[in-house]
């Protein structure tokens, strides 16, 4: 039976040149935002109950580390509220605050609401690079729309948004031999800075402070970055953004304003000097390092040397040729 590689390289092609026309078809039709209401969209409610739900991406184990309710992270591409999920399954009792373009969300942002209360705090608003409207194309496979796949029409990655389509819409039905349906659904979105929605929305406390920021937003995370000056330069966040590692003049401008690539090895991250190919990068700013070193989000000055002496150590006394020498 081919494996879901082989079925992805098998139609990857034509699903691209599917989707691509779709969206040219579609494109100058003004109809098209009131089809996209036939369609089912959504991910289904995140699990509420912390004790039985699980962490969708393992790097969320990073967020454990603040433990403070004073503690405010922001996710930006909140989805179905998952993300806040996943930060309170680490341990987390930091407060949340999400942002997120498509309304096909927001039932499932106010379950999580309901269920948390004051814990949670989430606004259906686009974030990007200035104030606009954006539109949104959604990959829909047998009539359901691919909410987490959503992307700006300005910007499509076609490949990627195949290849996605795919793994997480037909896949299934593609092993089986069966036909798949394509569409697209298009929704428009205002759009404003990360700098504006935290002045306009987040309710910040004098004694709260943003310990971390999380961006997912299918490839636009540099508008977002080019939108959040004021809140990386006053309160030096962690962030994590998904696709980091290409965006190479988003880490150069980042670079600019203290911040430094790090890499998750466990439940630790440790300062690297480039971004590695990862789903997610992480970002640090320099003045923080000692902050992260006391709460035990980095290890501190030395620990890698002492952790290097002790393997050499171990690692002698298991060579053969000592245990030779000492009989």
């Amino acid at each position: 039976m081919p494996g879901d590689n082989d079925i992805i390289d098998k139609h990857l092609v034509s699903v691209e040149s599917e989707l691509r026309d779709l969206f040219a078809a579609n494109q100058t039709d003004p109809a098209r935002f009131l089809r996209s209401a036939a369609h089912q969209f959504g991910n289904g409610t995140p699990y509420c109950d912390l004790s039985k739900a699980h962490m969708h991406d393992p790097d969320f184990v990073i967020f454990q580390h603040f433990r403070s309710t004073l503690d405010l992270i922001v996710d930006v591409g909140a989805n179905n509220g998952m993300s806040a999920i996943s930060i309170w399954v680490s341990g987390s009792p930091a407060r949340v605050t999400s942002f997120e373009a498509l309304g096909v969300h927001e039932t499932s942002l106010q379950a999580v609401k309901a269920a948390f209360g004051d814990r949670f705090e989430y606004t259906i608003i686009g974030i990007g690079k200035s104030d606009s409207v954006c539109e949104f194309i959604i990959p829909v496979v047998n009539g359901h729309g691919l909410s987490a796949m959503a992307t700006a029409s300005a910007d499509i990655h076609w490949r990627s948004l195949a290849e996605n389509t795919i793994r997480f819409g037909a896949l299934e039905d593609l092993q089986a031999g069966q036909d798949v349906e394509l569409d697209l659904a298009f929704e428009e979105a205002p759009v404003t800075t990360l700098d504006n929605a935290l002045a306009v929305y987040a309710d910040l406390s004098d004694d709260e402070r943003i310990v971390a920021i999380k961006i997912d937003v299918e490839g636009l995370e540099p508008d977002v970055i080019a939108g959040a000056t004021d809140v990386l330069s006053t309160q030096r966040p962690l962030l994590l953004i998904e696709s980091g590692c290409y965006h190479t003049e988003m880490i150069g401008k980042l670079a600019s304003m203290g911040y430094r690539i790090a890499r998750r090895q466990g439940n630790q991250l440790y300062p690297c000097e480039r971004a590695e190919e990862a789903l997610n990068t992480f970002f640090y700013h320099k003045d923080r390092m000692s902050d992260y070193q006391d709460i035990g989000l980095m290890p501190h000055p030395g620990f890698g040397a002492g952790l290097s002496i002790l393997r050499r150590v171990r690692r002698y006394f298991q060579n053969p040729g000592h245990k030779k020498a000492t009989n």
